[in-house]
């Protein structure tokens, strides 16, 4: 249950759902929201295995990526056979959408014993697992990840919404420019998740020798790759926009905003790296209140600027939030 709503991965469900919307009509919608509804269960099981395995400092951590990759490959590849081979259109990508979601279930289950089923009775205290005191802990982590998603969700169909309300061109704007964020979380992601094993790890040991040094390293390459990512996007960034739409309205519009892009990789990089650390820490409620603090910091910035800056007020207040999320 320690697996975390990512704001990458938040971000991508977030645009793919309103791409869908947008092209859907009320009874496709309701279709495709139905079949999601159905596949719950199997995406919310696998969960559990994906995430003992990826917090794992065992061999078998690997298999959480491939479990994530396997089940992204069966998304597509099924929604493109029954919306282009069998014509269901809306309902196609909402049936390969369910399938890949049990699908990845199974898969996520199939390696979690894989590389566990012989550790199982070795490491695995059963008659420890509903101490009361530990469960009460453990349901407290969980809450406070529950609860700092929400926030993440809050803001992040806010975002959505507040574009909407300004018109196609602002939304498409930023829609588009929230890909290049998508992009850069993503790879984040990967030493966020590294931060949350080792700092497990680290923190079970009473290693602080080792855990600070995996700080330090963590950082240094997160300031890294955000100079990189900032300089690619200064170099490159308006290029990329014409691959993802030839629209030059929008991407002519893109350029008045761009510079709010070229500041979120050194904004928003020690953002994902404390919920890492602070997940593998167990140290959830104070990733919880940065994160109260950072969505009303949000919210607070954007009504009071939105009447003098417009949607720059919306990429600012965005920008600060992420900020307050890895300064706090």
């Amino acid at each position: 249950f320690l697996y975390r709503g990512d704001c990458g991965r938040g971000d991508a469900v977030q645009y793919y759902l309103l791409v869908v919307r947008f092209l859907a009509d009320g009874n496709e919608w309701d279709d495709f929201t139905g079949s999601g509804e159905t596949g719950s269960p199997g995406s919310n099981e696998g969960f559990v295995p994906v995430g003992w395995c990826r917090d794992s400092d065992f061999s078998g951590s690997a298999s959480a990526p491939v479990s994530d990759t396997g089940n992204s490959f069966l998304t597509i590849v099924a929604s493109l056979i029954f919306v282009f081979v069998f014509g269901m259109k809306v309902q196609g990508v909402a049936t390969g959408t369910l399938i890949a979601q049990y699908g990845g279930f199974g898969m996520a289950v199939f390696l979690w014993f894989v590389f566990y089923r012989k550790r199982l009775n070795i490491r695995v205290c059963w008659h420890e697992i509903m101490d009361k005191v530990a469960m009460r802990r453990f349901f407290q982590v969980n809450g406070d990840i529950f609860f700092r998603t929400l926030c993440l969700v809050a803001v992040t169909t806010f975002f959505t919404s507040t574009g909407a309300r300004q018109g196609d061109i602002v939304l498409a704007v930023n829609t588009l420019l929230m890909q290049l964020f998508t992009l850069f979380s993503y790879i984040m992601d990967g030493f966020a998740y590294a931060g949350e094993a080792l700092a497990g790890r680290y923190i079970g040991a009473r290693n602080k020798t080792a855990l600070s040094r995996m700080i330090r390293l963590l950082f240094g390459w997160g300031i890294g790759l955000s100079l990189s990512f900032t300089l690619l996007y200064g170099v490159g960034g308006k290029g990329f926009l014409s691959l993802l739409t030839n629209d030059s309205v929008v991407i002519q519009e893109a350029g008045t905003y761009f510079y709010w892009v070229l500041a979120v990789p050194l904004a928003g990089f020690a953002a994902f790296l404390w919920d890492g650390i602070l997940i593998g820490a167990t140290a959830t409620r104070l990733m919880l209140y940065s994160m109260l603090v950072a969505s009303g910091t949000f919210f607070l910035i954007y009504y009071l600027f939105f009447g003098m800056m417009g949607n720059h007020a919306l990429w600012m207040a965005f920008l600060i939030y992420l900020l307050l999320r890895g300064s706090m």
